[in-house]
């Protein structure tokens, strides 16, 4: 049929120089390109109506399509992806084993209650919206002013986490303008259960703990994490009072030189006497050079004299 209509419509072609074959001809090019298009794709499919995009459809191909990707041809990667199936749908096959725990596993959580209101999950809380919108509110009105660390230490926030916090608000502030929606209802609920803190209003931290020994290390502080409680112990500061205790034990134990006070007995002195000291004054002459030449070849002559030694014969 292909080769047919090929060839139907080459001779359409050839006829079309001539005057009164042009309508004849033309209708033979039409039939011809019919023929072989109906050659590749069914009449139906050409002419059905499809209906809009649903996951529904699209994880149900239809029965005139032999395949939604490649159009019946194996294809690597081409085309749109297969979508899920909807919840109902999809929890009926192979997803029924994650909706119950295998027997002897036990379910993903401590406890009997899941997420968020599961007794150990304890992250630390959130930081309220209305603080969010400050902190944008502050940056955004001078930004070489209020950076982000001038922010994290207003705030008491952490300098990534106050960085993503400023890149969520642009975002908002964004989507907002393009009239996206914005989850702010389960926002809101989500501070509410998680126990939001109002950044602003939060009490000033204690301050950290210094050193008061001359270290060559410099001062010491010391940084909780936000998930401790504001009445944490301290664990720098027993570590360094057990360090400043060795060291002072440690100089103690040094010999200074000076009489020891607990001592039960004097201590063994061979002679009470002064040692001699020996002071040798010298000029400032013996540095100029006068006359080192000839002492020099003096001092040679009698080293060498010294070294040779007559040896004394022997009597008989």
């Amino acid at each position: 049929m292909a080769f047919a209509s090929r060839s139907a419509s080459f001779s359409a072609l050839r006829q079309l120089g001539s005057g009164p074959a042009i309508a004849s001809s033309s209708r033979s090019v039409a039939v011809a390109f019919s023929t072989s298009s109906t050659s590749h794709a069914a009449p139906q499919e050409a002419t059905a109506r499809k209906g809009p995009f649903t996951s529904a459809a699209e994880a149900s191909p239809s029965p005139t399509e032999t395949n939604a990707i490649g159009r019946g041809r194996k294809s690597a990667g081409r085309g749109r992806p297969k979508m899920l199936a909807p919840f109902d749908e999809w929890i009926q096959s192979d997803a029924r084993i994650y909706k119950q725990p295998k027997p002897g596993m036990g379910p993903n959580w401590i406890g009997e209650t899941p997420f968020p209101l599961n007794p150990s999950f304890n992250p630390p809380a959130p930081v309220r919206q209305s603080t969010k919108t400050e902190i944008w509110r502050l940056h955004s009105s001078n930004p070489s002013q209020w950076t982000i660390r001038a922010l994290s230490e207003k705030f008491s926030v952490g300098l990534q986490r106050m960085e993503a916090i400023l890149r969520l608000k642009a975002l908002e502030v964004e989507w907002t303008s393009q009239d996206k929606p914005l989850q702010s209802e389960f926002q809101s609920n989500m501070d509410r259960l998680l126990g939001a803190q109002d950044r602003k209003r939060a009490p000033e931290p204690e301050p950290s703990v210094q050193s008061t020994d001359n270290s060559v290390r410099g001062t010491q502080h010391e940084e909780f994490s936000e998930a401790s409680p504001l009445n944490a112990p301290s664990v720098i500061a027993p570590a360094l009072r057990e360090e400043s205790r060795k060291r002072a034990d440690m100089i103690a134990a040094l010999p200074s030189g000076g009489p020891d006070v607990e001592a039960k007995g004097s201590s063994k002195v061979i002679s009470t006497n002064r040692a001699p000291l020996s002071i040798t004054n010298v000029a400032g002459d013996s540095y100029k050079g006068a006359g080192r030449v000839d002492r020099n070849v003096r001092r040679a002559e009698k080293r060498k004299g010294a070294k040779v030694k007559p040896v004394a014969k022997k009597k008989n």
